[in-house]
This record gives C-alpha cells, sequence and structure tokens, in this order.
C-alpha cells in the first residue's frame, strides 16, 4: 500500500477521504496550518504536519518519501460574495499551493509516484444542453481560465510522475455542502427551482467521489483529466423536485436569476450554468458508479423512516 500525503484533509471531501484511505490500508499524513485542531477532526491513525501549501517551508522535507500526493486544498467557492478581492483569493488558494506542491515534489531525491490534484468541472463552462467530456477546451470565463490555470501549475509534473487532475461537479451529500443549501430552504417550506430550474447540474454524491480518487490512486493505467460526476446529470428543477418529495415539502417558491445576482453577485452566474458533463473516462476506464442516478443518491441520504 501507499503512503499519501493529502492537502485540504479537514474539508468536506478530506474528512471522508482520509478515513477511506487508512481503511484501504493506506499510510495517511495530512498537511494543516492548524495542526491541533486537524488532529481533533481526523483519525488518529493519520499524521498530521503543520505546514500551508501556499509557502514553501519545512513542510516540503516531510513530504519527501511518500508514493502519492493528493491536493484537495483550495478556498470554498461559495464562503463570499464574489469581489475583486475574494476572486484573487480563489486564484491563489488554487494555483500557488499547487505550484508549491509542485515544486517541492521535484525538489525529492526519489518524487513521490503520483499527484491526484483536485480541479473542477468549472473548466468547461456553461454547455447548455449539450453533452461534454474530459476532451472539452476550456471557456473562456472566470471559472474556466482558472481552471486551466490550476491545472497547468502542476504541469512541471508530466512525464516525472503519473499526474490525474479530478473535474469535481456538485457534490451530494445530506448536513454539507451544497446539498445543505439546496435542502434548507425547503424544509423551511420556501424553496423552489432556481432561475427556472431549466440548467443542468452535474453531481456526485461523497461516497462515489472518495472511491474515485481511491480507484484513480490505486490504478496505474488513469492520468490526465477525470471528470467525477454521475453519468446521469439532472436540470435543477428535478433534482429540488426530488429533495422535496423524499423531505415531503412542498418546494413551490422558484428563486428568480436577479434575487440570486442580489444575493451573491457574480457567483449567481457560474452557479446556474448549465453543465451537461458527462464521466466518459472513468467509465471507459472500469470505475462502476454506486449512486449513478440522483434518485439512488438522494435515497441514501434521506432514508425512509
Amino acid at each position: 500500500m501507499s503512503k499519501v500525503w493529502v492537502t485540504g484533509g479537514t474539508g468536506m471531501v478530506g474528512r471522508a477521504l482520509v478515513p477511506a484511505l487508512l481503511k484501504a490500508g493506506h499510510t495517511v499524513t495530512v498537511l494543516s496550518r492548524h495542526p491541533q485542531q486537524a488532529a481533533k477532526v481526523l483519525p488518529s491513525a493519520c499524521m498530521v504536519v503543520a505546514g500551508d501549501p501556499m509557502e514553501l517551508g519545512e513542510w516540503s522535507k516531510a513530504l519527501c518519501g511518500h508514493d502519492a500526493v493528493i491536493h484537495l486544498a483550495g478556498q470554498n467557492v461559495a464562503d463570499k460574495r464574489w469581489t475583486t478581492e475574494f476572486k484573487k483569493t480563489l486564484e491563489d488558494s488554487r494555483i500557488i499551493s499547487t505550484g508549491n506542491l509542485t515544486q517541492a515534489m521535484l525538489a525529492c531525491d526519489s518524487p513521490p509516484r503520483v499527484f491526484l490534484g483536485a480541479s473542477a468541472i468549472g473548466w468547461y463552462g456553461d454547455t447548455g444542453d449539450e453533452p461534454v467530456d474530459e476532451s472539452a477546451p476550456p471557456s473562456n470565463d472566470f471559472f474556466g481560465s482558472l481552471c486551466e490555470r490550476w491545472e497547468q501549475s502542476s504541469a512541471p509534473l508530466q512525464g516525472k510522475v503519473r499526474r490525474v487532475l479530478v473535474r469535481t461537479g456538485v457534490v451530494l451529500k445530506a448536513g454539507q455542502g451544497a446539498l445543505a443549501k439546496l435542502d434548507q430552504p425547503i424544509r423551511w417550506g420556501i424553496g423552489g427551482p432556481l432561475a427556472g430550474g431549466h440548467f443542468f447540474m452535474s453531481w456526485i454524491h461523497l461516497d462515489d467521489l472518495v472511491r474515485l480518487f481511491l480507484w484513480a490512486l490505486e490504478n496505474p493505467n488513469v492520468s490526465g483529466p477525470i471528470n467525477a460526476t454521475s453519468p446521469e446529470p439532472v436540470r435543477n428543477g428535478e433534482m429540488v423536485r426530488q429533495i422535496a418529495r423524499r423531505l415531503k415539502r412542498p418546494a413551490f417558491f422558484p428563486v428568480p436569476y436577479f434575487v440570486l445576482r442580489l444575493a451573491v453577485g457574480e457567483f449567481a452566474r457560474f452557479l446556474c450554468a448549465s453543465q451537461r458533463v458527462l464521466p466518459n473516462r472513468a467509465l471507459e476506464g472500469g470505475f462502476v458508479f454506486r449512486y449513478p442516478s440522483i434518485a439512488s443518491a438522494l435515497d441514501a441520504e434521506y432514508p425512509v423512516v
């Protein structure tokens, strides 16, 4: 089994991935700016190293000797209203940290053999009803440019280590992330489709995302970009309807685009971008989704009582 170095280990994905790595027999080291807090939320079996991937430091020496690096760190896109300053934070937290990890890996006498870097389906921009896969070029908007530079930050590793770029869609898990934001107004009886609800959402259940990372780590034939999205994208209106049915609540209050724009600024345009992204490379490589449909994913999160 591998010795795996993880950044972003205390985030939503990291807190699910680290225990899964340990269960699979891997040894895990987590880089954290707040090691004491990290130790409280992560399994005791993993090692926590103090350091910030935004700055090269002593942590880079500790990275040497690991077999693989999984880079999840990055400012959450929904944390704040999108000001010019916050957009710069979004860029720096991804591009600078990835560049520093790349530099640290290449400085090792024997660099880690695998780099799994988080990316996003923001790469594709608004594709309308048109399905796209990993062969599609980046869009020419802010998110597309960010994802392109984010992925290019690890380009010096190409040909030296196996490099996988995981373009993640909307991650679903009850009480966390996007699903918490979608179901809360429905629980209050004031939920409904966003901006008409016609745009496609490309999503993935958190458990499948964790399994996909493990599959990519352990499968030596996997490299390059892979879409971490379910094979069945759904329109926003359908997702809202399915959530409401399981909560036994109405969802008759559509949220107009201008209200979203007032609430979250420029992020509204990306929040409502129609993205019908297909995980063709994962499917061709033999990965089997446990939750391929939105019904199966939501059934797992809203069990019948």
